[in-house]
């Protein structure tokens, strides 16, 4: 595929949602590169013959991506120094797509937000060098690890689901910023960056501006898949690979569906500091939206403070 092709496929769409899509899917694979190449040390060619393997399989099939990552990941030569091995890691073009549908949509886009903060942090190699000699690689460096090959099949199956996990994540969250009827447009997206055939056969087809893991047939796939995610993480965070989409996608999926979440004790602090209010579980004394219940955290009885004072003191 030519670089005048990939002009021409993104020419007609070059809408924030697409763009931001685009970049998130090329992050998350470049996430799974990273482990296959310096965490596993995966030869090249042996990369393109893995994501080979994976564009035959259902969940990730027709996805451009793959096709073309297999031309970037083949040697011309087998003499001189692969091109790849020769690439710096800093992108000079970046667009604040996901940041500017987040604040538009009010629509929570964590995938998308974080390949463009990754892009962002690759842009200032100077300053990141300067930090990595002050952090030393401790913190910076994805680690090689050593691994059985029994090990070595089942981190493989768990890496091309959690590639999928995130795409899945990543097309949920642009059908939700888009707005009634502009999912219409994803036929047009074929052949582009932002391609993923089962992906978008399974979310695409939904209204704009809905939220898709409410539909019963997503919610399955995303149990389904959700484990091997979680274990791709896990192991990404214990070897220091950098998996900012991958780790979003994660916490998304967690917290886009939990029933009870952290803010309720942000929502109290707040309530405490600004005086702003906050709705009551019991569905007898709340209304739905309402936030005209107010407390008076400074007040506390005898038998509080008391009890406060004992916990204190065995601290």
């Amino acid at each position: 595929m030519s670089s005048s092709h990939h002009q021409h496929s993104l020419s007609p769409l070059p809408k924030p949602v697409h763009a931001a899509l685009s970049d998130s899917l090329l992050t998350t694979l470049s996430e799974s590169w990273e482990i296959l190449f310096k965490c596993l040390h995966t030869p090249l060619h042996e990369i393109s013959s893995l994501y080979h393997h994976w564009s035959a399989t259902c969940e990730l099939a027709c996805t451009p991506l793959l096709t073309s990552s297999q031309k970037v990941l083949t040697p011309a030569s087998t003499t001189a120094p692969h091109t790849l091995n020769e690439v710096q890691d800093r992108i000079f073009q970046n667009s604040p797509h996901a940041v500017a549908i987040a604040l538009d949509t009010k629509i929570a886009v964590p995938t998308l937000a974080a390949a463009h903060f990754l892009h962002v942090a690759s842009q200032d190699r100077r300053e990141r060098l300067e930090i990595y000699e002050k952090l030393g690689g401790a913190v910076a460096g994805a680690k090689t690890q050593r691994i059985t090959e029994i090990e070595r099949a089942q981190v493989m199956e768990d890496l091309r689901l959690a590639v999928y996990a995130a795409f899945l994540a990543a097309w949920i969250q642009a059908i939700g910023a888009m707005k009634p009827g502009e999912e219409k447009l994803v036929e047009g997206w074929r052949d582009t960056m932002a391609w993923s055939e089962h992906v978008a056969e399974l979310v695409g087809g939904h209204r704009g501006g809905t939220n898709v893991m409410a539909d019963e047939r997503v919610a399955k796939e995303i149990q389904r898949v959700y484990p091997h995610l979680k274990r791709t993480v896990e192991r990404a965070v214990r070897w220091d690979a950098h998996i900012p989409t991958l780790s979003a996608s994660l916490e998304y999926l967690k917290y886009a569906g939990a029933k009870q979440l952290p803010t309720q004790f942000v929502t109290a602090m707040m309530d405490y500091w600004e005086g702003q209010g906050f709705e009551l579980k019991n569905p007898k004394d709340a209304r739905r939206g309402s936030h005209s219940h107010h407390y008076d955290w400074e007040k506390l009885d005898k038998a509080s403070r008391i009890e406060l004072e004992d916990v204190q003191a065995r601290m």
